[in-house]
């Protein structure tokens, strides 16, 4: 704990990620997650902290499930490496 501003504040250590409620977190956020596009062949947006990755995908052509497949696991190893997770909750998708 110390004081800052007259405001007794606790210092915690981050081990990863992006820190919470911080001036620079957004930024931080942005360059952190910069790469991700660049990893996945199928379109990726990226919009504040969340990501959607999106294929048209032919009900019976094998290649575009494929395709898809292999953009999650690009996320997910990307994800894996950088020790972000993947919130499971917030996790969709459409057909």
């Amino acid at each position: 704990m110390h004081y800052c501003c007259n405001v007794l504040t606790f210092v915690n250590f981050v081990a990863y990620g992006i820190p919470q409620g911080t001036i620079l977190g957004p930024r931080f956020l942005i360059i952190y997650i910069n790469d991700l596009p660049d990893i996945c062949k199928q379109k990726v947006y990226l919009f504040a902290a969340d990501a959607k990755l999106y294929k048209h995908v032919h009900v019976f052509n094998v290649e575009d499930h494929q395709s898809l497949e292999s953009g999650l696991n690009a996320m997910q190893t990307w994800s894996d490496k950088w020790l972000l997770k993947l919130n499971k909750c917030k996790t969709a998708f459409m057909a």
